[in-house]
């Protein structure tokens, strides 16, 4: 078994039972399993095997014996072999993947009886209080001479860049079909305009002024671009939904399968159905100047 000490203060939000402590020699010693070994077994190991996918709460109080200086690995003994146990006190994202996080002091004292080197670390985690920090953290810390294991930092800012890359491109087709849709919509209204010019003559000739006009065609090419929208962000909400409920039906568990592929805010679905009325908007402007621009003695006359 491999395991690594922390910090009490490291994972005491992560305790679900006892006191996370070095515990008296007879008792068991508290140890947490790490949150990413547990979703490891319940979406790989498990369903392969037919076994119980199993639940943090599920795991408390839970406990083994242990043998402490026996290596099943190699078969080889270190120093005297004492018989110990471990008591599975909780579940933490800051637990070692490969083994049991247990109390910093107990790491100290079992290296201590096995005549181990017990007053060096061989590696230490440095928790940043900001993201933005990490960086000078990480400088700061090779400038000591000492090495930096970033590996799942890299592997995150390589994710965190692709999914970046992914909506950039989505959002430039958006702008773009956006773009021409307020083209088609200029034609459109163009030609309503060009139809309606006896019509809107008449109303110049009542007293409509060319701010009513103008006010006139914009307003109904808002009414079109937010019932687009409505439809559009609706049609967008329900394929999203469709996505997720196929994937979790039809795509096998793997470890961080998430619940959802999509992120769906209020104001994301608010702002889905505004880009339609701008873009109409945007479209309807020069129709509406040039129905303002109507002459109605020339029109009426005509």
């Amino acid at each position: 078994m491999l395991a690594v000490g922390v910090d009490t203060e490291l994972v005491k939000a992560d305790l679900q039972l006892g006191d996370f402590s070095d515990p008296a020699p007879s008792e068991p010693i508290p140890a947490m399993p790490a949150t990413r070994l547990l979703e490891i077994y319940n979406k790989t190991f498990a369903p392969a095997r037919s076994l119980p996918q199993l639940s943090p709460t599920m795991l408390v109080g839970f406990g083994f014996p242990l043998e402490l200086g026996r290596s099943f690995v190699t078969q080889t003994t270190t120093g005297t072999v004492t018989q110990s146990a471990i008591q599975v006190v909780g579940v933490s994202d800051r637990g070692m993947l490969a083994g049991l996080t247990i109390p910093l002091a107990s790491a100290v004292r079992l290296n201590k009886a096995a005549g181990m080197d017990f007053q060096t670390y061989t590696a230490v985690t440095l928790q940043a209080v900001d993201a933005s920090a990490v960086p000078g953290l990480v400088a700061a810390v090779k400038e000591m001479g000492f090495r930096v294991d970033d590996q799942e930092r890299r592997m995150a800012e390589n994710a965190g860049a692709a999914v970046t890359v992914t909506t950039f491109a989505m959002a430039l087709l958006s702008a773009l079909i956006c773009f021409l849709a307020a083209i088609n919509i200029a034609h459109a209204l163009s030609a309503s305009v060009r139809a309606r010019a006896r019509e809107l003559g008449v109303m110049r000739a009542v007293g409509a002024s060319q701010a009513d006009v103008r006010a006139l065609v914009l307003a109904e090419a808002a009414t079109l671009g937010l019932v687009g929208g409505i439809l559009g962000t609706a049609v967008a909400v329900a394929a999203a939904m469709g996505i997720d409920l196929a994937a979790a039906r039809l795509l096998p568990q793997f470890p961080f399968k998430p619940d959802t592929f999509f992120q769906l805010p209020w104001f994301l679905v608010a702002g889905g159905m505004a880009l339609g009325v701008l873009s109409s908007l945007a479209g309807a402007w020069f129709p509406s100047r040039h129905a303002a621009s109507i002459d109605p003695a020339r029109t009426l006359a005509g």
